[in-house]
């Protein structure tokens, strides 16, 4: 309430911002891993249908969640896309590991 005021508590814009600061974190956390499937144009190829299956996702969430939710159904179905992306790309760079490893 101090820095933005009572409106913008009273419109649950601050339990948006708290869900938004917590899928900014997990995609920090997965960001190492996107260097890793960058470093070869293979390794990506492998990534972009996963990347365009996480947007896809967050439109389809966004579309049955803001009517219903408003800002946090938005909020939600941001954090909810950016843990699986991080999953992905985890399990993608851990697969590439693996295989580096055999050769």
């Amino acid at each position: 309430a101090l820095l933005f005021g009572h409106k913008y508590i009273a419109g649950n814009s601050h339990l948006a911002l708290r869900i938004l600061i917590v899928a900014f974190f997990v995609n920090k956390i997965s960001g190492p891993a996107g260097v890793v499937i960058l470093s070869s144009e293979e390794k990506l190829n492998k990534f972009i249908p996963f990347a365009f299956l996480g947007a896809a996702l967050n439109v389809i969430l966004n579309l049955f969640w803001i009517p219903r939710y408003g800002i946090l159904g938005a909020s939600w179905a941001t954090l909810i896309c950016a843990v699986v992306l991080c999953n992905i790309k985890l399990s993608l760079v851990r697969s590439v590991l693996k295989n580096e490893n055999l050769h």
